[in-house]
């Protein structure tokens, strides 16, 4: 014969059978959860001094309310002055070393084996100028270092994602007004030139890493770098090399 109780967390009645008369508890499973649940701990972030809710088993691990938190304590412990000095040092041995991709020399899908002048379609090099410059170790060194002085942050609104190295005054303006002064140069000579001697275009202090859309919304961005030198009256030169 069934027995009736009371459920200790909704009030209802349920029926249970004569074994389960000094066991039964709860009418349902979201009843024993609920009922079993012990009462959340208040705990500060470590990060902005906001207090959260925690269960007891987190409460002397849990030290930050968000991911959010966390990830600023982290990036700061990560890029101390010592560190980015280490990593900028690492970047520049290893470019400098000849620093090759897991690729190299591999014949695959993931890589070409007839690129460049092997390649069925070379013209002999017809890359445009500033393309050149783009792939060139000294760019990525540059861009590398950028990165790390501003911990890998959009400097607008601290995003991490899709983020790029951006020249505060356009590297456009700043390619075309050294070959203006250097009208003397040959179209082989300028690449070499640019990576030596234009030291402005590989100044950090006129880079900044921002995310995309930010970069967007900038002054010199695409086709307002163009509109600047409008402004500027700088000589034009882009040539294929």
């Amino acid at each position: 014969m069934a027995i009736k109780k009371q459920c200790e967390q909704c009030d209802k009645g349920f029926l249970v059978s004569p074994h389960r008369k000094n066991t039964a508890r709860f009418c349902s499973y979201p009843c024993l959860n609920q009922g079993n649940r012990k009462p959340k701990v208040e705990k500060k972030c470590q990060s902005c001094d906001k207090k959260f809710l925690v269960i007891p088993a987190r409460e002397n691990s849990a030290k930050y309310c968000s991911q959010e938190c966390y990830g600023k304590i982290a990036v700061n412990r990560m890029f101390t002055e010592k560190s980015i000095q280490k990593m900028t040092q690492r970047i520049r041995e290893q470019y400098q070393n000849g620093r090759q991709t897991w690729n190299k020399g591999k014949v695959g899908i993931w890589s070409n084996p007839n690129k460049g002048e092997k390649s069925n379609l070379w013209k002999g090099g017809t890359s445009k100028l500033w393309q050149q410059i783009v792939n060139s170790v000294e760019y990525k060194v540059w861009r590398k270092e950028v990165f790390i002085r501003d911990r890998f942050q959009c400097t607008q609104c601290k995003s991490e994602v899709l983020i790029e190295a951006d020249h505060i005054k356009a590297k456009s303006i700043i390619v075309r007004e050294f070959l203006a002064r250097h009208s003397e140069l040959e179209d082989k000579e300028k690449v070499e030139a640019i990576k030596k001697y234009c030291t402005e275009l590989w100044d950090i202090n006129n880079g900044r890493t921002l995310c995309r859309e930010c970069h967007s919304k900038t002054d010199n961005y695409a086709h307002k770098a163009i509109q600047q030198m409008v402004k500027h009256n700088t000589t034009i030169i882009w040539q294929h090399q």
